[in-house]
């Protein structure tokens, strides 16, 4: 048994989050995105919805700057970066555009 692990991260994202390599990177989509049609792995959706935000605003389709907040990205850039992502964690969120790319690695000081 794993502790401290909250029960939204089910063992198959364990499993995947530990194969990843640095630089890989994994999509979180929400449930309007075409997750079966783009991805090289899909996850089973967690129990609960994702929601991101950032400084009180509700991001829209978006990749990290790597610094801070979410940045806007364009529908279609964003799904062929996404066809690239190592695994596609499809979630039941419902707000629109509610995606988000996370990379592995590690961050500079």
């Amino acid at each position: 048994m794993l502790k401290g692990i909250s029960p939204v991260i089910s063992p198959d994202l364990i499993k995947v989050l530990m194969e990843m390599g640095h630089g890989d990177e994994l999509v979180i989509a929400d449930g309007n995105f075409p997750s079966a049609s783009i991805a090289q792995r899909s996850l089973a959706p967690p129990a609960h919805p994702a929601r991101t935000d950032c400084a009180g605003q509700v991001a829209g389709v978006v990749r990290a700057d790597g610094l801070g907040c979410p940045v806007l990205v364009e529908r279609f850039a964003f799904y062929e970066r996404a066809k690239k992502a190592y695994a596609v964690l499809a979630t039941s969120e419902m707000a629109l555009y509610a995606n988000i790319i996370l990379k592995k690695g590690v961050i500079k000081a």
